[in-house]
């Protein structure tokens, strides 16, 4: 038998398919049919399923790329906070299913993330530095570019956020942490731009569609 928490992801999937969503009238009246037999069925109201938060593996650090955590909030109508403890991560607070798919994405595009600075560690740019400090410093400069390359694919892949949801998540946010300060933003240095460039190709062989495919991600972002 699925346990409470899948239930609810089950049933918030299904109130978020709507006409708004590329729904038709009958499968959208249809999923909110089966969403409130759920709901029934367990002795769920709706209030249960509006708040979650859901979490990826992060640094202890901040990052250059931690600026694209936000904005993959942003566009999953979620907020973000790096949480800081003997296990360092990334948790995204809203209603559901947003936190869900922005930790699928945040997985998603963290591997592709990585797997392009092992590749761009191999390139003959990279092994002409010296070893230490400059090769760490032009490996962030990539994942900056990286970055800030793929906040632009997400920006046209997903709709404008709806304001009321993210102030919401704000609101929510705000009874689970105390004291807690935006992310920073750290810039690649000016000596590393061509590996800040070469991020930014990378980021843009990155497609988001592919890592939607077959998942409830699809709910938020357009088809």
């Amino acid at each position: 038998m699925a346990d409470k928490d899948t239930i609810k992801r089950r049933i918030q999937a299904l109130l978020g398919k709507t006409t708004d969503r590329g729904c038709t009238d009958a499968e959208a009246e249809a999923a909110a049919a089966m969403a409130a037999r759920l709901m029934s069925e367990h002795g769920l109201s709706r209030e249960d399923l509006v708040m979650d938060v859901d979490r990826a593996p992060s640094t202890a650090r901040p990052t250059a790329v931690d600026r694209l955590w936000s904005v993959l909030a942003h566009y999953t109508g979620c907020v973000s906070v790096r949480e800081v403890g003997i296990q360092s991560r990334r948790a995204y607070v809203g209603e559901q299913p947003g936190p869900t798919i922005a930790v699928y994405l945040h997985t998603y595009l963290h591997r592709h993330i990585e797997a392009a600075v092992r590749r761009y560690q191999d390139s003959r740019e990279y092994k002409r530095k010296k070893a230490g400090g400059s090769r760490r410093r032009a490996c962030e400069a990539f994942r900056a570019g990286m970055a800030m390359r793929l906040e632009r694919t997400l920006a046209q892949h997903f709709d404008r956020p709806d304001p009321a949801r993210i102030a919401a998540a704000k609101t929510y946010l705000a009874t689970l942490y105390t004291g807690l300060e935006a992310d920073g933003t750290k810039k690649p240095s000016t000596r590393h731009m061509r590996a800040a460039a070469a991020g930014y190709v990378a980021g843009g062989e990155v497609e988001i569609r592919n890592g939607l495919a077959g998942g409830t991600a699809g709910l938020i972002g357009r088809e």
